[in-house]
């Protein structure tokens, strides 16, 4: 059976032109020109496996999935530890860990709500969507 999953993804840093990383904050609505690169999300490695994915959703915070997986394969993602890197610039790699996507598995009603409350996608009887 299907499991709906809650993923919260980790921001990518922006980098200059000599591949540092830089903080943007402030660097809105003044004047001259700042060149900086990069930015993005990471995303957990079950979201690359497209033919397990059935619905997918996002807001500024998380992703959610409905993904063709068993329950206890929904756990192990869960609960899975394993320490792994992205690259945040040309020249810096990042250490990350699994866990740090915070993975929930929600039920069918929980993931309704959400279609609804957040993404304004409402299931009529008729199995329409609005």
């Amino acid at each position: 059976m299907p499991q709906w999953m809650k993923f919260k993804y980790i921001r990518r840093p922006y980098y200059d032109e000599n591949g540092d990383i830089v903080d943007i904050a402030g660097r809105m609505n003044r004047p001259g020109i700042d060149e900086f690169y990069g930015g993005g999300k990471v995303y957990p490695e079950i979201i690359k496996q497209k033919d397990k994915i059935l619905e997918r959703y996002q807001d500024d915070t998380f992703v959610y999935v409905k993904l063709d997986i068993t329950e206890p394969e929904a756990k192990e993602i869960k609960t899975k530890d394993k320490a792994m890197k992205y690259q945040a610039s040309p020249k810096i790699m990042k250490d990350y860990n699994h866990k740090d996507f915070k993975a929930e598995i929600l039920t069918d009603q929980e993931a309704e709500d959400l279609k609804e409350s957040v993404f304004g996608i409402k299931i009529l009887d008729s199995g329409v969507m609005q």
